[in-house]
């Protein structure tokens, strides 16, 4: 299930044309930004309590090594569950590492001068002990706003599939989600549905993970919704940008090998890489992590509704939001909406 907005003016899609031609009208709302976590949306509605890792895992550690941690806000007279992975962008050897950490490069917020209002992304240093969020989270709007609501923050660069160290860093995006989960294990096992997706790099994770997720609770029912995840397997268009290739080739090799890549390479098959790549025809390890190979996984496809391009606050509003903003206008009047809302027999 995907869509594509080509410019602001023309959306083209593999839904039925009715379905497209409404898809294509909700072109003119959306607006093309990459944001990463944030705990201060404006006009915030839910309000989510923090929640410490360190009882269930002393390794689910941002990049600076300091622990990481998520967000609750928890409705007891509901059996339906929201855990959404904050985006944020990576980094994959040691120079875009350490221009991530000095505000260099991309997010450009120096941790060694962050505050709660400018968070270092590599840190949870900045954590508030209140996370105020709308967008998907919003209390008024979204379709979950009756869910037992999770965000997890975006400390650990590496689109939630590293458990190792590179350099001077931590990179346990991997570990962190699984511990999210250890937590959870006993409210959700008495759940109906759990929707697990993120934006951006948390797409990304959450796609990677989504197979993992559902297995661990068999009885669940689980569906992912996974914002703008789908990093192709092509070269860069720009000088200006490398590319996915190369920073998933130099990503993966890790310690164990060349010494370049942030992650390790044992994780890679520890995400079902090996499998995907053999009824693939054999590929480089690292493609099983972009998207258009990944739904070739037996269940991804059939278990999440994916959103290619990164679903932002509609132009037309107030409120504009990071961390699925527009997330929730899409789900709530886009063909796919009500495969969301209510629950189908497990696939």
């Amino acid at each position: 299930m995907s869509f594509c907005c080509s410019t602001a003016w023309k959306c083209t899609g593999a839904w039925p044309t009715r379905a497209a031609e409404r898809f294509r009208r909700w072109c003119f709302f959306l607006v093309a930004a990459a944001h990463g976590w944030s705990c201060n949306d404006a006009g915030a509605t839910a309000m989510l309590q923090r929640e410490n890792l360190t009882d269930v895992d002393p390794l689910a550690l941002c990049n600076d090594g300091s622990p990481a941690m998520f967000y609750m806000q928890e409705n007891i007279s509901s059996s339906e569950w929201v855990v959404y992975l904050a985006g944020g962008g990576w980094c994959y050897d040691l120079e875009s590492c350490q221009g991530r950490f000095d505000g260099s490069l991309f997010p450009r917020q120096p941790c060694d001068s962050s505050n709660e209002s400018v968070p270092c992304w590599m840190s949870s240093k900045d954590y508030p002990e209140i996370c105020g969020k709308t967008g998907i989270f919003d209390a008024h709007r979204s379709p979950f706003r009756a869910a037992n609501l999770v965000y997890v923050p975006y400390c650990t660069s590496d689109a939630y599939m590293g458990d190792g160290v590179f350099g001077p860093w931590q990179f346990r995006g991997a570990r962190v989600v699984r511990a999210v989960f250890t937590k959870l294990a006993g409210r959700l096992q008495g759940a109906s549905r759990l929707i697990f997706g993120g934006g951006s790099a948390g797409g990304r994770g959450s796609m990677v993970l989504l197979d993992e997720v559902s297995d661990r609770f068999p009885r669940l029912l689980v569906r992912g919704f996974l914002d703008s995840p789908y990093y192709l397997d092509v070269p860069s268009f720009s000088p200006k940008f490398a590319g996915f290739q190369p920073q998933h080739s130099q990503g993966l090799p890790g310690v164990s090998a060349h010494g370049r890549g942030a992650w390790s390479r044992s994780l890679v098959a520890e995400l079902g890489c090996g499998a995907i790549g053999r009824r693939s025809g054999g590929v480089d390890e690292f493609q099983c992590l972009l998207g258009g190979l990944r739904q070739m996984s037996k269940k991804v496809f059939r278990r999440a509704v994916e959103v290619p391009l990164w679903t932002a606050s509609d132009a037309t509003s107030q409120d504009a939001t990071s961390d699925g903003g527009g997330a929730v206008r899409l789900v709530a009047t886009l063909p796919f909406g009500p495969w969301l809302r209510w629950p189908r027999r497990k696939a």
